[in-house]
Protein backbone atom coordinates (compact mmCIF):
# COMPACT_ATOMS: atom_id res chain seq x y z
CA UNK A 1 0.00 0.00 0.00
CA UNK A 2 0.97 3.73 -0.83
CA UNK A 3 0.44 6.49 1.55
CA UNK A 4 -1.20 10.00 -0.17
CA UNK A 5 2.41 10.93 0.24
CA UNK A 6 4.17 8.27 -1.76
CA UNK A 7 1.09 8.21 -4.42
CA UNK A 8 1.97 11.84 -4.91
CA UNK A 9 5.38 11.57 -6.04
CA UNK A 10 5.07 7.89 -7.69
CA UNK A 11 2.64 9.78 -10.13
CA UNK A 12 3.93 13.30 -9.72
CA UNK A 13 0.65 14.99 -8.88
CA UNK A 14 -0.28 16.89 -5.82
CA UNK A 15 -1.72 15.47 -2.64
CA UNK A 16 -4.74 18.32 -3.46
CA UNK A 17 -5.29 16.34 -6.58
CA UNK A 18 -5.67 13.11 -5.64
CA UNK A 19 -7.65 14.48 -2.82
CA UNK A 20 -9.47 16.00 -5.75
CA UNK A 21 -10.02 12.97 -7.97
CA UNK A 22 -11.17 11.19 -5.00
CA UNK A 23 -13.64 13.63 -4.44
CA UNK A 24 -15.01 13.78 -8.08
CA UNK A 25 -14.78 9.80 -7.51
CA UNK A 26 -12.01 9.23 -10.14
CA UNK A 27 -10.18 7.27 -7.59
CA UNK A 28 -11.88 4.93 -5.06
CA UNK A 29 -12.07 5.57 -1.93
CA UNK A 30 -8.81 4.61 -0.17
CA UNK A 31 -8.56 2.10 3.20
CA UNK A 32 -7.32 4.05 6.43
CA UNK A 33 -4.74 3.34 8.38
CA UNK A 34 -5.74 2.65 12.53
CA UNK A 35 -4.06 6.12 12.63
CA UNK A 36 -6.60 7.17 9.54
CA UNK A 37 -3.65 8.09 6.69
CA UNK A 38 -5.29 6.75 3.27
CA UNK A 39 -3.63 3.63 2.10
CA UNK A 40 -3.82 3.15 -1.58
CA UNK A 41 -3.35 -0.61 -2.91
CA UNK A 42 -0.70 -0.79 -5.83
CA UNK A 43 -3.56 -1.86 -8.43
CA UNK A 44 -4.51 2.26 -8.16
CA UNK A 45 -1.16 3.67 -10.65
CA UNK A 46 -2.68 2.45 -13.27
CA UNK A 47 -6.07 4.21 -12.95
CA UNK A 48 -4.46 7.00 -12.30
CA UNK A 49 -2.23 6.95 -14.99
CA UNK A 50 -5.04 6.24 -17.39
CA UNK A 51 -6.72 9.48 -15.70
CA UNK A 52 -3.47 11.54 -16.52
CA UNK A 53 -3.64 10.46 -20.04
CA UNK A 54 -6.79 10.74 -20.80
CA UNK A 55 -6.49 14.26 -19.45
CA UNK A 56 -3.30 14.89 -21.27
CA UNK A 57 -5.68 14.21 -25.02
CA UNK A 58 -8.43 16.34 -24.30
CA UNK A 59 -10.90 14.15 -22.38
CA UNK A 60 -12.42 16.46 -19.56
CA UNK A 61 -13.02 14.74 -15.75
CA UNK A 62 -16.17 13.87 -16.06
CA UNK A 63 -15.28 12.04 -19.48
CA UNK A 64 -13.28 10.24 -17.83
CA UNK A 65 -15.26 9.21 -14.99
CA UNK A 66 -18.08 7.91 -17.01
CA UNK A 67 -15.32 5.68 -19.49
CA UNK A 68 -13.96 4.65 -15.26
CA UNK A 69 -17.33 4.06 -15.21
CA UNK A 70 -18.33 2.10 -18.31
CA UNK A 71 -14.97 -0.28 -17.63
CA UNK A 72 -16.19 -1.08 -13.99
CA UNK A 73 -19.76 -1.84 -15.34
CA UNK A 74 -18.43 -4.41 -18.23
CA UNK A 75 -20.49 -2.05 -20.39
CA UNK A 76 -20.95 -3.30 -23.85
CA UNK A 77 -17.91 -2.49 -25.98
CA UNK A 78 -20.60 -0.63 -28.76
CA UNK A 79 -21.34 2.06 -25.66
CA UNK A 80 -17.84 2.45 -25.20
CA UNK A 81 -16.80 2.13 -29.25
CA UNK A 82 -19.39 5.37 -29.56
CA UNK A 83 -17.77 7.37 -26.55
CA UNK A 84 -14.85 7.13 -27.45
CA UNK A 85 -14.62 7.45 -31.30
CA UNK A 86 -15.72 10.65 -30.60
CA UNK A 87 -13.10 11.98 -28.89
CA UNK A 88 -10.22 10.35 -31.27
CA UNK A 89 -12.11 12.74 -34.04
CA UNK A 90 -12.28 15.22 -31.93
CA UNK A 91 -8.26 14.50 -30.77
CA UNK A 92 -7.51 13.82 -34.80
CA UNK A 93 -8.57 17.75 -35.42
CA UNK A 94 -6.76 19.14 -32.63
CA UNK A 95 -3.90 17.55 -33.75
CA UNK A 96 -4.84 18.63 -37.62
CA UNK A 97 -4.82 22.11 -36.18
CA UNK A 98 -1.23 21.97 -33.99
CA UNK A 99 0.44 20.61 -37.41
CA UNK A 100 -0.81 23.60 -39.39
CA UNK A 101 0.42 26.06 -36.56
CA UNK A 102 3.93 23.81 -36.59
CA UNK A 103 4.03 24.58 -40.42
CA UNK A 104 3.32 28.52 -39.90
CA UNK A 105 5.99 28.98 -37.71
CA UNK A 106 8.25 27.16 -39.25
CA UNK A 107 7.86 29.47 -42.19
CA UNK A 108 8.59 31.97 -39.43
CA UNK A 109 11.51 30.46 -38.51
CA UNK A 110 13.13 30.06 -41.52
CA UNK A 111 12.15 33.76 -42.82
Amino acid sequence: YYTIGQLAKLTQQTVVTIRYYEKCRLLPKPKRSRGGFRLYPEDIIPRFYFIQNAKAVGFDLTEIKALLDLQARKAPSQQVKTHTQQKIQDIETKIATLQKMKRALSKWEQA
